[in-house]
């Protein structure tokens, strides 16, 4: 076992003799394992299906490339009853050089549940979840103070979470892209 994870800990790029933990992000590891064994991961299925969706409507990329930041919607969500928003942050990270900006760092996708007050980090299944069709009827009915509540709860889970154990240097915010209410 101690061979198998300095292995993985020189793959990527983990210092010293630090190993993976259960509470490790395994993300990275799981998305290597896929494509090392040929399979395709749920990141890349989510790239295929994008793909898909702009050769099947050739203008889908100028008109997404034209809209505005911080872009909304609202759809009705699969599951009765459940209430949820979707947020698709930018968060800043460190090039190289160790130079910090939005560009070197990444999106981040959250789901807050508004009946249990959760927040879902889980890309496949929050994409399970807002998957939509240019077709799909646009629904949004949740009160606006709502809305500011759960978007102030991902932001300070993103503070907690991203910036401070990364020790981001003072005035990297992350940036909203994109959010969606489901009810």
């Amino acid at each position: 076992m101690a061979h198998k994870a300095l292995r993985i800990s020189k793959i990527f790029g983990i210092e010293g003799s630090q190993l993976l933990k259960p509470d490790d992000d395994y993300k990275a590891l799981k998305e290597f394992n896929l494509a090392y064994e040929g399979q395709t991961s749920p990141t890349e299925e989510m790239r295929l299906m994008y793909r898909d969706l702009l050769a099947a409507h050739p203008d889908l990329e100028t008109k997404l490339a034209n809209m505005p930041l911080r872009l909304f919607s609202g759809k009705e969500n699969l599951v009765n009853g459940t209430k949820a928003v979707f947020f698709c942050y930018q968060i800043p990270g460190p090039d190289r050089n160790g130079d910090w900006s939005l560009e070197a760092g990444t999106a981040q996708w959250f789901l807050y549940d508004l009946n249990g007050q959760k927040i879902i980090e889980d890309t496949e299944q929050i994409n399970r979840i807002i998957k939509s069709e240019p077709e799909t009827p646009r629904r949004c009915i949740t009160s606006k103070e709502t809305l500011i509540e759960a978007r102030k709860e991902i932001e300070k889970f993103i503070n907690k979470n991203y910036l401070r154990p990364r020790q981001a240097p003072v005035g990297q915010n992350s940036v909203l892209k994109a959010w969606m209410e489901l009810n």
